[in-house]
């Protein structure tokens, strides 16, 4: 693991950051993340790549033996209300939110909210719950530092994902044959 002080998405400001699993022992920086509370962004990779990743944090953390509710922001259908809908199910255990640079605003506007506070917030202040015990795990393939320069993903949002940063490894390309020794 390596502590990071480098450019921000926008390549502005330093911001401190740890990024895992870059070159050393992936498992024991998985592990290191486990034992941490905070908000872990899994970058790179294939979706499956970082959803088993996130799993694993999952499963070594305090809340392991909670749900683990996974959204991919790909699926446009139901997006909005699925954020909501994900927080309020993974109470208790962890939230992995992939494809996050994807999410509308209004999405990204709720997962900050509830970053901030722990609450998940309606469309009125009467439907407001307290999501205490929640871990958030986001996972992107694509930089988040382009749509950040073009106003389509929120810098705090950013911010507040990015505490702990895990670096996938790339998956095979398409097309690329699987060889298996006999």
């Amino acid at each position: 693991m390596e502590d990071v002080r480098g450019p921000s998405a926008t390549g502005q400001a330093a911001v401190p950051h740890t990024v895992v699993g870059a070159g050393s022992d992936v498992t024991d920086d998985l592990e290191l993340a486990a034992r941490s509370a905070v908000p872990v962004l899994i970058t790179g990779g294939s979706g499956p790549s970082r959803e088993g990743r996130a799993r694993f944090v999952h499963d070594n953390s305090r809340v392991g033996r909670g749900p683990f509710i996974a959204l991919s922001c790909l699926d446009r259908s139901s997006e909005g209300g699925d954020v909501r809908s994900v927080l309020e199910r993974a109470r208790g255990g962890t939230a992995f939110v992939d494809d996050v640079g994807a999410m509308s605003a209004g999405a990204q506007a709720q997962l900050l909210a509830f970053l901030d506070d722990e609450s998940i917030r309606g469309a009125s202040s009467a439907d407001h719950a307290t999501g205490h015990g929640v871990r958030v795990i986001a996972g992107t393939g694509d930089p988040l530092g382009p749509r950040i320069a073009a106003g389509t993903f929120s810098e705090t949002l950013f911010y507040r994902l990015n505490i702990i940063h895990i670096k996938a490894p790339p998956g095979p390309k398409p097309g690329t044959p699987c060889v298996v020794d006999s």
